[in-house]
This record gives C-alpha cells, structure tokens and sequence, in this order.
C-alpha cells in the first residue's frame, strides 16, 4: 500500500485514448539485484573464471491502470537477461456492427546493481487475430523507461491484422535506448511502463451470420515461471 501511495504522489499521466499512448514521471522503490557466476566449460589451472553479467531472480509488484486491463495479479520477474511480465491475455472482441478497445498501462520499478552496465535491447509479445471479411484490428506496444518513449525498430510497432486475417502472430520489437551504466554506483528505480492498445472493429461486417465478429489478443507465453505477457530482453556491456 506505501508503494501505491508514494506512486499516486509521484506519478503524473497523459492518456491518448485514440492512440492507447501513455506517458509518466519517475517513482521510487528498492530492489536488489547481483551478479551470478557462470561455472560452465573448462577453467586452467589457476586461471580464475570470468563472471557471467546477470540479475539475480527477483520479483517487483507490477499495477495495471487503464481500460479494461484484464484481471488479476500481475507482477515483474527479473531473471538472468530477461524482465518478465506474467499476467492474463489482453483481448479485444467485437461483434457486428461494434468497433472495442482495451488499453493498459503496467507500472513497475527496478534497479540495476553497482557492476553492471545493462542495456535494453527488445520487447518480445505474441497473440492470434481473427478478423471477418469487412473488419480490421490494432495491436499498438510502447515502453516507456523513465517517462521516456523508448525509439523502436521498426519505428511504429503497431500491428493492424486486415479483413480474412486469421492467425497467430508474434512481434521482436528492438529497442533503440542507451545503456542503464551502474558500473560505479547503482541505479535505483529505473521506472518502466508498457503501454497497450487492443482494438477489435467489426462496422461492416456481413449481416449473416450474426455470429460473426472480430477479436485480437496479446497472448501469454507458457513458462516456468508462469503466463508471461511481455519479455524484456537485456544486453550486458563491459564497465571501463
């Protein structure tokens, strides 16, 4: 509860809903990470190994805000290269003659260790879109670190999936962002937000059948760890 009222005080947004694009100020918070050492392959005698740069396993409360996030608990999973959001599939479906939208925005914190010197490299999401002859659907991903959009490539992520469209599909968006240097003191509270846009239209669907309708989804990958949403990808550069 301290964290959420700390985050209500601090934070400050801006909500596009045409564009599902949020922007946010810095928050607080302490979490630890270090370095494990890689013991794999063989060392020669008396020639000590070289540690493998990673962040320790470690879990961040994450806070869904915006509409129609989907429900329950999501939370932010810190392991070796990878940041993982686990959390429930983000859907979109409208019937005939609907046209419906989910935006949510996930809030979260983390901090990088004195030693490392980590760079966001790419976002990684997948889901399936079946869309009627006559509809048309938007998948719209941003990551913001620091209230900061994050450039991407390709320069305009968003995915829109036209009419006959259905199937599964998957975005490696790369990121385009400097490194977060803690080699010479740590870096606290790199503030994050992913920012999602689904959007389901079904205006000139067919009359018949009535069934008919348009939906897209973020789904969630099957994991060790649980239904992850969103993997962030880290590189780990040389401190000098």
């Amino acid at each position: 509860m301290q964290f959420i009222k700390q985050l209500k005080k601090q934070l400050g947004f801006l909500v596009l809903v045409g564009s599902g694009i949020f922007s946010a100020s810095s928050a607080s918070a302490q979490i630890s990470v270090t370095t494990i050492t890689n013991t794999e392959g063989n060392v020669p005698p008396n020639v000590p190994s070289r540690p493998t740069p990673a962040f320790e396993f470690r879990k961040y409360s994450v806070i869904p805000m915006g509409y129609n996030c989907p429900p329950g608990t999501a939370e932010a999973i810190l392991h070796g290269d990878t940041l993982s959001i686990v959390f429930s599939k983000l859907e979109a479906i409208a019937p005939r003659t609907k046209a419906v939208g989910r935006f949510c925005n996930l809030w979260f914190p983390f901090d990088v260790p004195v030693g490392l010197n980590a760079q966001p490299i790419s976002l990684l999401y997948n889901g399936f879109a079946d869309v009627p002859k006559g509809g048309n659907a938007d998948v719209n991903v941003r990551l913001f670190f620091k209230g900061t959009l994050v450039p991407t490539i390709p320069a305009n992520p968003k995915q829109t999936f036209g009419s006959g469209f259905s199937d599964s599909w998957s975005q490696d968006v790369a990121l385009v962002l400097d490194t977060i240097n803690a080699c010479k003191k740590p870096v606290s509270s790199v503030f994050t937000i992913i920012n999602t846009a689904v959007i389901a239209r079904a205006t000139n669907l067919s009359a018949t059948p009535a069934s008919l309708q348009t939906q897209v989804r973020i789904d969630t990958l099957n994991t060790a760890i649980g239904p992850v949403l969103f993997q962030i990808k880290f590189a780990f550069l040389p401190c000098t």
